[in-house]
């Protein structure tokens, strides 16, 4: 096991780096990757039952054991009932109760999608990983000895309705609006072997991701795939530098990646 790389206290393997074959690297990007539901209950204070396509159901309930932080050293052990609806985990609130669905949501193999990124030896092996999306989100981009370069917009996508708008809480009652699984990753806006020859990522969205000519185009991800739009500052930048000189020197490559 050969590499070098980044990681964050705790983490058992390298999150990005390189081996003698291959190496990636991360930046955070935002898709829309959690949605809310209203729901209609039978006790606005003490719910035990939610509305769902014309009927009542009981919530899902199970114990929550956790520890409070009193002062010093001193906790104490609180244990609460957590509810769950067919959309996610459930929220009493002062405002009415609402229902979560999240990306990655009961899913385990983040580990053990970054460790098989890790043991890859080439592109399709490092690409049947990511593959796997069990990293909910990040920008990646991607470069290997045989010349392969790639990046793709890492992003556990959640299956839709594509009329809705997102940004506000949806009825719960309606089954229509549920998810429907999780987009593949040759769904997600990418750019592999492009013309021009770079790819670049400074946490902004993946339409400058490459040249103009090889960059996804927004138009081809509507709304409700709820890929981020907002351009930041070190996105111009990394462009105006790296997009707009045909021929890097090594030391130019450095220069600007401190720029």
């Amino acid at each position: 096991w050969d590499m070098i790389g980044g990681l964050f206290p705790g983490a058992p393997l390298i999150l990005h780096g390189a081996g003698p074959d291959l190496g990636w690297a991360f930046t955070v990007n935002k898709p829309d990757l959690v949605d809310v539901y209203a729901l209609e209950v039978d006790n606005a204070k003490k719910p035990t039952r939610y509305k769902f396509d014309g009927e009542w159901r009981e919530f899902e309930i199970r114990k929550v054991k956790f520890r409070v932080k009193l002062f010093g050293p001193l906790s104490l052990p609180v244990t609460r009932k957590a509810k769950k609806s067919v959309h996610g985990p459930v929220f009493v609130t002062d405002n009415g109760v609402f229902a979560v669905s999240y990306a990655g949501a009961d899913d385990i193999r983040t580990l053990e999608q970054w460790y098989k990124m890790n043991r890859a030896t080439d592109y399709v092996e490092w690409r049947d990983a990511l593959s796997m999306l069990a990293i909910p989100s990040f920008n990646v981009v991607y470069a290997d000895g045989d010349g392969i370069i790639a990046y793709y917009y890492n992003a556990a996508l959640p299956i839709r309705e594509a009329d809705v708008d997102w940004s506000k809480a949806q009825p719960g009652d309606d089954p229509a609006l549920l998810w429907r699984g999780t987009r593949k990753l040759n769904e997600v806006p990418q750019v592999v072997m492009p013309r021009s020859g770079y790819v670049v990522n400074a946490n902004h969205p993946p339409f400058a991701a490459s040249g103009p000519e090889d960059s996804p185009q927004s138009e081809n991800f509507p709304a409700h795939y709820g890929v981020d739009q907002r351009t930041t500052n070190r996105g111009f930048r990394i462009q105006a530098l790296y997009g707009t000189d045909p021929s890097i020197t090594s030391e130019e490559f450095v220069a600007y990646k401190f720029d």
